[in-house]
C-alpha cells in the first residue's frame, strides 16, 4: 500500500516525498505520512530564518518576532490553499 504523502509541496503539486523531506533536513521518520511533517517544515524555516535575520543585524528579540509573524502569516496561507487534504 501507497503511503500518503502530507507535505505541502507535494500537496500542491511537487514531486518532494515526505521521506525526502525527512533525510535533507533531519526530520524524525515518524512524522513522515503524517500532517506532522508540515509542522516539522515550519519550525525548521522558522529556526533557519532567525538565524539568517541575526547575520543580518538584527537583534535575537527582533528576529524571534519577525520569522514568527512570517510562519503565522505562511501557516494560515497553507491553511486556506490544503482546506482538508
Amino acid at each position: 500500500m501507497e503511503r500518503k504523502n502530507y507535505n505541502l509541496d507535494y500537496l500542491t503539486g511537487g514531486d518532494t516525498t515526505d521521506i525526502e523531506l525527512c533525510a535533507q533536513y533531519g526530520i524524525n521518520p515518524a512524522y513522515a505520512n503524517t500532517p506532522r511533517i508540515n509542522d516539522e517544515m515550519f519550525r525548521i524555516i522558522n529556526e533557519s530564518s532567525v538565524r539568517d535575520m541575526m547575520k543580518a543585524g538584527k537583534t535575537k528579540q527582533e528576529a524571534i518576532e519577525e520569522s514568527n509573524k512570517f510562519t503565522r502569516q505562511a501557516k494560515q496561507r497553507a491553511t486556506e490553499i490544503l482546506g482538508d487534504k
